[in-house]
């Protein structure tokens, strides 16, 4: 019963993220949509953003997709690291309010427990991953989650332990950056795709001076 509610507050917070972005969703607004007074959110969530935090993990239900086909065919840690990179882009930066709140909000500190909330309700929307990708997708820091794949790349004679550091800071800093301008201003899908674009194509430049084969 808890887990039924659950779902349908984060199924409503999902749907007026869709529609008006995290600046329309409201505890008054959710409670009137679920059908409930205000105070009745707290019994399930810590507050609104914790709310909105979970419900902004189904954004990430394409990426997971992503990593369980590209983690399949992909042997290379670089190259699936930068695969992952290229999709994970693409849609941060067409959803970017909800990105920073995932990643760089109150709450990403606790992105692991979000996950597992997320998972006691959806766990069939996980299966597939193998050991790796779990570990990757239930990492609370993203700096570690990228750290995961150089340092893989690291020990199989790809790069050196030095530069598996310095490329997941490199790239989280980049990422991070174009993520704050694509917030700030109101680009087209095809500008935000140029964005992503720009993204990868400097990184691949910078990841592959380092590569040692």
């Amino acid at each position: 019963m808890k887990q039924d509610v659950k779902k349908q507050y984060i199924e409503c917070v999902y749907k007026l993220l869709q529609t008006e972005g995290v600046s329309g969703v409201s505890i008054r607004r959710v409670a009137n949509e679920v059908g409930c007074n205000s105070a009745t959110l707290y019994r399930y969530f810590n507050d609104l953003e914790h709310l909105i935090c979970i419900a902004s993990v189904k954004y990430l239900e394409p990426y997971i997709e992503d990593i369980k086909n590209y983690s399949s065919t992909i042997i290379n840690p670089v190259e699936l690291n930068l695969k992952l990179w290229e999709r994970f882009s693409f849609y941060a930066f067409h959803n970017a309010d909800i990105f920073e709140t995932i990643f760089f909000g109150s709450y990403s500190t606790n992105l692991m427990e979000l996950m597992y909330e997320y998972y006691e309700i959806y766990a069939s929307n996980f299966s597939g991953l193998d050991g790796f990708a779990v570990s990757f997708i239930f990492n609370s820091d993203i700096f570690e989650r990228d750290y995961m794949f150089y340092r893989r790349a690291a020990n199989m004679g790809y790069l050196s332990p030095d530069a598996s550091r310095l490329l997941a800071q490199t790239g989280v800093y980049m990422f991070h950056g174009l993520l704050i301008e694509c917030r700030k201003n109101d680009y087209s899908m095809e500008e935000l795709d140029c964005k992503a674009s720009e993204f990868i194509s400097n990184l691949t430049t910078i990841v592959n001076k380092f590569l040692l084969k």
